[in-house]
């Protein structure tokens, strides 16, 4: 088994932009651009101790929905999916609604007037799992409030994973092999993972990564901590 190194983006070379750009390939310019903004505030905060591998979440008023990665995402109805979680709030007697949904982070965002409590996010959860089922999704979605994102980067990983060098690593192969790791407690995948062969002859590659994390990077802490 070769040895690997996980690291944060502590010390970058480009423009924050570039660098983000790189370590997360799935997002889009606006949200590329929205982490950079969030990054250079959270630098000029006196308070706190967030790594510079770690970036603030999105607005905790959205409840997010994800799906394992590989997945194909069930497609929901915005208007069944406001409906019958809205029917359920109120029938606990909470006064938080759904006031938009939309597609984000590989699965869908809802736009809430507050912020939900643990006892709100169980009752939104029972009525996104019932929604799914509807959809012909047979796995369980997982369904919180958004979370810190960090970026980490895996050195000297193998290229190939087969002794013939035939078989390329996969996003998947990174993924599952982290799962059932020791590491696997704190990994929390936020995006696929992206690959970069270190040259056109070379056996090794650069994995970037985006996990989902606390504001105080412990997950990621405990990633390179532990390597």
């Amino acid at each position: 088994m070769r040895c690997i190194t996980v690291s944060g983006e502590s010390q970058p070379v480009l423009p924050l932009g570039v660098e983000l750009a790189r370590a997360t390939p799935a997002a889009s310019p606006s949200v590329i651009v929205k982490i950079a903004q969030e990054s250079s505030k959270s630098t000029q905060r006196k308070k706190g101790k967030t790594p510079k591998y770690t970036t603030h979440g999105p607005s905790r008023r959205m409840v997010l929905i994800q799906f394992k990665l590989g997945e194909d995402v069930p497609a929901l109805n915005a208007d069944r999916l406001r409906t019958g979680v809205n029917k359920a709030l109120v029938q606990s007697q909470s006064t938080l609604r759904i006031e938009s949904r939309d597609f984000a982070y590989g699965g869908y965002s809802l736009h809430m007037n507050g912020v939900a409590t643990q006892q709100e996010l169980d009752v939104l959860r029972g009525v996104i799992i019932a929604i799914c089922v509807e959809a012909g999704y047979k796995g369980q979605p997982w369904v919180g409030l958004p979370q810190s994102m960090s970026y980490l980067k895996i050195r000297n990983a193998p290229y190939f994973r087969d002794s013939d060098l035939s078989v390329c690593t996969t996003p998947v192969d990174i993924i599952n092999a982290f799962r059932a790791s020791p590491l696997g407690d704190w990994f929390k995948p936020a995006a696929p993972a992206r690959i970069d062969r270190e040259s056109k002859a070379s056996t090794s590659a650069t994995v970037y990564l985006n996990i989902w994390d606390s504001t105080s990077g412990s997950n990621a802490n405990a990633l390179i901590n532990n390597r």
